[in-house]
């Protein structure tokens, strides 16, 4: 259940909340865009998780499917736009990310996120 509703919905949520409140972005298109995207992390993460035994980290892979390098970066993009450092400094950090843990790397960019979010919680309030 937090596989399949819980986990993609908080992903969903990110998207929305920075399309739509923090930017105030409008743009039919980009709104096709994001219910298509919304639906596929719905249904990229349904099912069960499973652990990447083999890894130091042992990062569960969500809902048995591995993001690709390119799902990383339209969900960064669409996560942290306007702010392009964080988007090119993100997807240099992918790619490190794929090669260092060689699975479960969604789960690493999660953990990356949550101490950013932690930074930012403190930097900004």
């Amino acid at each position: 259940m937090v596989t399949s509703y819980l986990i993609p919905a908080v992903l969903a949520a990110q998207i929305i909340y920075n399309i739509y409140f923090r930017n105030n972005i409008n743009n039919l298109y980009l709104n096709i865009f994001v219910a298509i995207y919304v639906g596929v992390i719905f249904s990229k993460f349904h099912g069960y998780s499973n652990s990447v035994c083999d890894n130091y980290f042992s990062s569960p892979i969500w809902g048995g499917n591995e993001l690709t390098y390119w799902e990383l970066v339209v969900f960064l993009i669409l996560i942290v736009f306007p702010d392009w450092i964080l988007i090119l400094v993100g997807m240099v950090a992918a790619p490190v990310m794929l090669h260092i843990f060689k699975g479960g790397y969604g789960s690493m960019w999660c953990t990356i996120a949550n101490f950013w979010a932690i930074y930012y919680l403190y930097a900004y309030s």
